[in-house]
């Protein structure tokens, strides 16, 4: 992510700069909203955001303005696969004075494209097809093929629970989460900006799809698999 520059201006009510203030100035970092035309996709892998440490810069001797550089997300030693929304929040108090702020938001991207996922709603007995396609944040932007391979992990997801006493008396469960792989890694060169890719599966129930592609680029999908005819009774038999 790149450098931002914030500029934080201190003024009087009638119109002049604060002298020998104190200004304080904080950065924090939250996932960001994901464009509209991402909505056929699951993108990023939000299990693995990281928000990082804050960044603070205070200013004993705030004279009207200053411009604050910040080296963007990756100087909060955060990890983020899909674009972070920074918040920036300033306060201004003159010697003696009740502090006045500020706030601004800043859209930071950990890569130029992303990797979105999605499963195909028809699907084959023991199979799945899962596509994909290289997006930027920008809906008009170009998009090319991704320069280095990408691996994809296949698990399957299920869910146990212990029963625990708590120290009034009662019983709570707690859930716990298990995935494990199904057969070995898949690693695809990408040489279209959109495709389909097919996966073998045995089993109904839950999974997870976590492709990687570079230090950058991680999506997981979750999806719930199922082949044949369901059926559900319409009426009570009695």
């Amino acid at each position: 992510s790149d450098t931002v520059n914030f500029k934080v201006n201190g003024k009087y009510y009638f119109g002049t700069d604060v002298s020998n203030g104190k200004s304080s100035f904080r950065v924090r970092a939250s996932l960001a909203k994901p464009p509209a035309h991402w909505n056929k996709y699951t993108v990023g892998d939000d299990s693995a955001f990281l928000p990082g440490e804050a960044f603070v810069n205070e200013n004993e001797n705030f004279n009207g303005e200053e411009t604050i550089a910040f080296n963007g997300f990756n100087s909060m030693n955060g990890i983020s696969y899909s674009p972070v929304t920074l918040i920036a929040d300033a306060s201004v108090n003159e010697p003696g004075g009740r502090a006045v702020t500020g706030h601004a938001t800043v859209i930071s991207l950990p890569s130029e494209q992303f990797l979105g996922l999605r499963k195909n709603q028809i699907t084959t007995e023991n199979k799945v097809e899962i596509a994909y396609e290289i997006l930027s944040y920008e809906k008009d932007k170009p998009v090319t093929p991704l320069s280095a391979p990408v691996t994809f992990k296949l698990y399957k997801c299920d869910w146990d629970y212990t029963m625990k006493k708590t120290g009034y008396g009662q019983l709570r469960y707690e859930w716990t989460k298990t995935s494990l792989p199904v057969g070995e890694p898949k690693t695809i060169d990408l040489t279209e900006t959109k495709g389909v890719i097919p996966f073998d599966i045995r089993y109904h129930g839950s999974y997870e799809l976590v492709a990687t592609c570079g230090d950058n680029i991680q999506t997981r999908l979750e999806f719930y698999y199922w082949w044949g005819e369901g059926g559900a009774r319409t009426a009570n038999p009695s």
